[in-house]
């Protein structure tokens, strides 16, 4: 079933739909809360919360609009507020399939282990670190990114500038070190 067909079965109320969508739309849920929260069982609550979110308040999604950046909204929100309530810091599990305009690749490629990588994704505050993962991971624009995290422009890209020269500065350290 592909995700029209299943927007119009939750729409009429049919539990199927919302399977549906989490065929469609449950790893990478589940894989943007793990980097907003470094939380892998709170990653897990989170998505589950946002499905029955999308459940119980599909009156309030705009059909007209697509879903993707409304569900990956709720799922950043209710991973900072559940990071927030928690204040959980946890591991990461591996980031290798972030893309963007940004050149994540390049990233990927000069640290020396994924784990450093996440070392440096750690290190950014929660709201750069959501930023980043909604722009590079998600796919997100930086014009949407602000509009689902009810964020002035500037101060996403503001965020995203800070998130790349720090991760920047913290891989570029360990290659001067002639570990790379």
């Amino acid at each position: 079933m592909d995700e029209q067909e299943a927007l119009t079965q939750l729409k009429q109320g049919n539990i199927n739909g919302l399977e549906a969508l989490v065929k469609l739309h449950g790893d990478k849920a589940l894989r943007t809360a793990q980097l907003i929260t470094r939380d892998s069982a709170l990653a897990q609550d989170v998505v589950q919360d946002a499905f029955m979110r999308v459940f119980e308040r599909f009156d309030q999604y705009d059909t007209a609009r697509p879903f993707a950046p409304w569900f990956y909204r709720i799922v950043a929100n209710l991973s900072l507020q559940a990071l927030k309530r928690t204040q959980r810091f946890s591991s990461l599990s591996p980031i290798k399939s972030m893309s963007g305009r940004f050149d994540v690749e390049a990233l990927i490629e000069q640290a020396e282990s994924v784990e450093e990588l996440e070392g440096a994704l750690n290190s950014l505050p929660p709201d750069q670190r959501t930023t980043f993962v909604l722009r590079y991971y998600v796919g997100l624009s930086e014009s949407e990114t602000a509009d689902k995290t009810y964020t002035p422009l500037g101060t996403v890209k503001w965020r995203l500038y800070r998130a790349r020269e720090r991760m920047k500065a913290l891989l570029s350290v360990h290659a001067v070190d002639g570990r790379l």
